[in-house]
């Protein structure tokens, strides 16, 4: 029996070895202190480039921007992989409405001691003496009994019948589902207007360097101005020292636009997903000035949004699930129709002799129905029905919200486009004001203060022309995102849509 001794010791051992443990469960404060050791830092290898950037040659324009942003922005991704977890867990929902089926095989083997006892006569027993129970001397022995079974079993289990509580269950992991999709909507969408921004911030300061550029120009031609009329002796020194001032502070803010232009970059190949040290060429911000701003109705507009919004739909979604719930945790409390059949063979080991039934079963029809729980059921329902009303109370909220972003982006749309045209003429009027100071200036008609109030006006307009511009694009875009529509040009009516396509 020894053999069987070390296979049980042996099982025994593996059962232990299985859980892990370490020196923390007798002294966890040994590893309060613990500092890991250094490593070796590795050189980091860059990525290579796309593919698809070393053989395009045309510059990058939004689209094709949003089309990478879509394909290596890592928050799709993830909002993808979200999907499909739910999907998995609304699958997992439906298992209750197929048999559930079990094998199994059970092996026993035991030993039992069996007791035996024996009574001795004595000699007082028989000459004369008393009987008693003392005058009786009992022995007792044990023998080792070994025996053992085994055999499989086949088990199957099927809810008949449950007043729809399991049905309740999977309808909520549908709209939950329903829930983790629009998230993946909402943040494609959201993924757009963060390339929308980025992209016309990049094309902003990048026409902010070119407006920066000019200013150096227009004060390089102020300064060669000034010097002739000194060395011709009819303008002072001090003109001279303010030109090159205006020079120096536009060289300035030059070399710090060329650093703005650089962030702006980084943060654009930062949302399209790309490594922020490669490079690729975009178009220029569109100089053509819009026709008009006119755009759907207000009233329109919000209830486009109340339909489209990728955020509402999921938090109606959410708001569908935990409403299932209510029925489920109401159902719970109803009885349920359930049916088990199990089947098997058993091998009897006994005294060296082995034996079977040829099968056994079991057939069995239950019913049951919780009668107290600790009020758990009724705690169950009072927190579903919570969950309802936070649900609710969060749905309005983004309604509320949707409605101000739209009425908020739609003011924005007007205010931009007059903003845009009134920087337009703002500065064709202070590039003719400059040319006419400088040659004014020149000709001895004007001091060195209406020059240099025309060019810090020409320097005005150009900031102020580059920013109208970003702001007509950005205000696009809020108000293509906060409708839920991922075109900005659909926010257009269609009678104006035609008539700039005639």
């Amino acid at each position: 029996m020894s053999w069987q001794i070390l296979l049980q010791g042996f099982f025994v051992l593996c059962a232990c070895t299985g859980c892990y443990f370490n020196r923390a469960v007798i002294d966890p404060y040994s590893y309060a202190c613990f500092t890991p050791p250094c490593r070796e830092v590795n050189p980091c290898i860059l990525e290579q480039y796309p593919a698809e950037l070393l053989e395009k040659k045309e510059l990058y324009g939004l689209t094709e921007l949003i089309a990478i942003a879509l394909k290596n922005n890592p928050q799709t991704r993830s909002s993808w992989a979200k999907v499909l977890s739910s999907a998995a867990a609304y699958g997992q929902k439906q298992n209750v409405f197929f048999p559930n089926i079990t094998g199994s095989f059970q092996a026993i083997r035991a030993r039992q001691p069996e007791i035996e006892a024996t009574s001795i006569i004595t000699p007082q027993s028989i000459f004369g003496a008393t009987q008693s129970p003392a005058a009786l001397q009992s022995r007792r022995g044990a023998t080792d009994i070994y025996f053992g079974t085994w055999g499989p079993m086949l088990s199957l289990s099927y809810l008949l019948f449950d007043f729809g509580t399991q049905k309740a269950n999977a309808e909520a992991a549908r709209y939950s589902l329903e829930q983790a999709q629009f998230q993946y909507n909402d943040s494609i969408q959201s993924l757009l207007k963060t390339v929308i921004t980025d992209f016309y911030s990049y094309l902003y300061q990048k026409e902010l360097l070119q407006a920066n550029i000019a200013n150096v120009l227009n004060a390089e031609l102020t300064l060669d101005a000034t010097e002739q009329g000194l060395h011709s002796g009819v303008r002072p020194l001090s003109d001279f020292l303010q030109a090159k001032t205006q020079l120096l502070s536009q060289k300035t803010n030059w070399a710090a636009q060329k650093q703005e232009l650089e962030l702006a970059f980084a943060t654009l190949l930062n949302a399209i997903g790309l490594p922020s040290y490669m490079s690729l060429q975009t178009q220029e911000l569109p100089q053509e000035l819009p026709k008009n701003d006119l755009i759907l109705p207000l009233e329109t507009l919000i209830s486009i949004g109340i339909q489209n919004r990728a955020d509402l739909l999921s938090a109606e979604s959410a708001l569908r699930s935990q409403e299932q719930m209510v029925k489920m945790t109401k159902r719970q409390v109803l009885p349920q129709l359930n049916y088990q059949f199990e089947i098997g063979k058993t091998y009897f080991s006994f005294d060296g002799n082995v034996t079977h039934d040829k099968y056994n079963f079991v057939s069995t029809f239950n019913v049951s129905m919780p009668i107290f729980s600790g009020f758990y059921y009724r705690n169950a329902i009072k927190q579903a029905e919570s969950n309802v009303v936070v649900a609710e109370e969060t749905l309005k909220s983004l309604q509320l919200n949707a409605m101000k972003e739209i009425t908020v982006a739609h003011s924005n749309i007007h205010t931009a486009f007059e903003t845009l045209n009134w920087a337009a003429e703002f500065l064709s009027a202070a590039e003719e004001q400059y040319a006419v100071a400088l040659s004014s200036y020149q000709q001895g008609t004007q001091t060195i203060l209406d020059l240099i109030s025309a060019q810090t006006s020409l320097v005005d307009a150009r900031a102020q022309k580059a920013q109208a511009m970003q702001d007509w694009y950005l205000a696009l875009a809020s108000l293509s995102y906060a409708t839920g529509l991922i075109s900005p040009t659909t926010i257009y009516s269609q009678e104006i849509f035609a008539n700039e396509l005639d």
